[in-house]
């Protein structure tokens, strides 16, 4: 992780990284069996890169007095990401390949989170752009 930090830079990696997700979420959802299951795995493991970035980018903003208040903060949003998460995802499962639908849809789920994960790197390109602007 430290490589890939001091090549791409934690920017870069965060952008990455969250491309990486999208990617490896949408082909899960439109993997039409096992073996391209196990080829998109590889790429969705490549998310990981943007595990780093967004954390070192937000301590960066604040000063060393609120580092404390910051971790407390990310964990308690991520605690609350999974409580929400499971129910949410079976939830969409569940109604996409309810029986009455004419067109079942088991990769919902997937294409879910391949959805959301477009929300940090919206966010991540307006707030370290504005960063990079001052």
């Amino acid at each position: 992780m430290k490589l890939a930090a001091k090549w791409l830079g934690e920017r870069r990696m965060l952008y990455a990284g969250l491309l990486f997700g999208i990617a490896g979420f949408a082909g899960f959802a439109l993997a039409p069996d096992g073996f391209w299951m196990w080829v998109a795995l590889p790429v969705f493991a490549l998310w990981g890169l943007s595990n780093r970035g967004p954390q070192t980018l937000m301590s960066e903003r604040v000063s060393v007095h609120e580092q404390g208040k910051l971790q407390g903060a990310i964990g308690s949003i991520t605690g609350i990401a999974g409580m929400i998460g499971p129910f949410l995802f079976t939830q969409t499962f569940t109604y996409f390949i309810d029986s009455s639908r004419n067109w079942p849809v088991p990769g919902a789920p997937f294409f879910l989170a391949s959805g959301l994960l477009l929300l940090p790197l919206v966010l991540a390109g307006r707030f370290t752009a504005a960063r990079l602007a001052k």
